[in-house]
């Protein structure tokens, strides 16, 4: 018999005492212990704490100082003056500080850098397979120097600026950003540095701190005055039509699709000015036109305009790159709201009918599309070939979803237009050449 054959035949035995501690009877009968919110002498409580968000913090939380500390140096980034976590800068925002070397004696140099890095990556089933990083920004100053007439003091001040001067710059600098789903992450973050090069063999010593870059930038006033669109104006004065294009389901068969009247046309009408900040309030008009009968021929089922779904939606799509692989994350921001929706003929010239009959051939639906974001919160931004931040609204005119043999004489209409998102609205008294240096505090929340 071979041993192995021997393990299979023998079957195992334990010991009375072990016997009875593993008793079914035993088991059934025991009771279960007491519990209590206090850990027992003989228990092991793990420290842990709650990671808060943003939003949770409160004034007593943060940090009146920024001040970092090392064996070897102490960075000083002064008083906290914004209501976040870390320092805070705006566009073309100046960094001020001191820095404080422990042994100035022991030190050759000291310098400070300002540095900005962007990463993406890109995940399947949560795991990261593709990754790319790239560092688009580096300013570097030498604040002292033993060969220099500095002064052998230990307390250096400094001054760094975020790259700008201009508000027609050519040089954009993205803001500080996160983002992390199971399909992607990006990373746009910048850092102090400083750098100790220390004399003889001793080695060089570096210290980082990540600081905020939220920069402001500033849409003009909306101002559209209140149109009505009838059949037979042409564009009027501070709108912009847009023709909103039939498509059909993706998987239709193609022999139930129809034929589309010439004769349907679906409009919007929105402000020419396409710039909206976090708080703008946009009115837009849906204009739902059969100039003929064709259309209700099409479908045994009679085909109503009152019945057709219209919706205006502002969307942020997020597009991650890595190797020129692109991924999205697409968020609705703020969904239209009628405010006024009637129907009528071509006679009527748009205006509402006085018939009590439903009348077919002409729907107007008025509405206004408001952001309500936190204010600063929402800016249209790229750092090419990594991210790209851009917003745009999705007009949308469709049959209800319980009527699917509305489908084949009113297909889904739809069209997409880009708009650009700023973080504050420019007021009358700021001119052209104003650069405003505080920080949109807004995004970081975002970021």
């Amino acid at each position: 018999m071979s041993q192995s054959d021997q393990h299979l035949r023998v079957p195992p035995t334990y010991a009375a005492s072990l016997n009875s501690d593993f008793s079914t009877s035993d088991a059934l009968s025991s009771t279960v212990p007491q519990y209590s919110r206090s850990a027992s002498p003989d228990e092991r409580v793990l420290a842990g704490h709650v990671m808060r968000t943003f939003g949770a913090f409160n004034a007593q939380d943060l940090p009146s100082r920024f001040e970092y500390s090392t064996n070897h140096l102490t960075l000083n980034l002064g008083e906290r003056n914004w209501h976040c976590p870390l320092p805070c800068y705006g566009y073309s925002g100046t960094i001020e500080g001191t820095v404080r070397v422990h042994q100035i004696d022991t030190v050759s140099k000291v310098e400070v850098s300002l540095i900005g890095e962007v990463s993406t990556t890109i995940s399947e089933t949560a795991v990261p397979s593709q990754g790319a990083s790239k560092r688009f920004l580096k300013q570097r100053i030498t604040i002292w120097n033993s060969d220099s007439a500095m002064g052998n003091h230990s307390t250096l001040p400094f001054s760094i600026n975020f790259p700008g001067g201009s508000a027609s710059s050519d040089l954009e600098l993205p803001p500080s950003f996160r983002l992390g789903t199971g399909e992607l992450s990006a990373r746009v973050q910048y850092r102090i540095q400083v750098d100790l090069f220390r004399k003889g063999l001793r080695r060089h010593k570096r210290f980082e701190t990540e600081v905020i870059y939220l920069p402001k930038s500033f849409a003009p006033a909306l101002q559209a005055r209140s149109i009505h669109i009838d059949t037979k104006s042409d564009d009027p004065d501070g709108w912009t039509r847009h023709v909103l294009l039939p498509t059909h389901l993706p998987g239709r068969p193609n022999a139930a699709r129809t034929e589309i009247p010439s004769e349907m046309v679906v409009e919007l009408h929105i402000p020419s000015q396409t710039v909206l900040t976090a708080n703008s309030v946009l009115p837009y008009t849906i204009r739902i036109h059969s100039a003929s009968s064709a259309t209700s021929q099409a479908s045994s089922v009679s085909v109503s305009l009152a019945l057709v779904e219209a919706q205006l939606q502002l969307v942020r799509s997020t597009v991650v790159i890595v190797h020129g692989i692109k991924k999205r994350k697409d968020v609705v921001l703020a969904n239209g709201t009628v405010t006024s929706d009637f129907q009528g003929t071509d006679a009527d010239e748009g205006y509402p009918t006085s018939s009590s009959s439903t009348l077919e051939g002409v729907r107007v639906i008025n509405g206004t599309l408001e952001v309500a974001s936190r204010t600063g919160a929402e800016l249209s931004w790229e750092l090419q070939d990594f991210i790209e931040v851009k917003y745009y609204l999705v007009a949308i005119a469709k049959p209800p979803v319980n009527l699917r043999a509305l489908e084949g004489a009113f297909p889904t209409f739809r069209v997409i237009i880009d708009v650009e998102m700023k973080t504050h609205v420019k007021l009358d008294e700021h001119s052209e050449n104003d650069i405003d240096t505080d920080p949109s505090v807004g995004l970081f929340s975002y970021s």
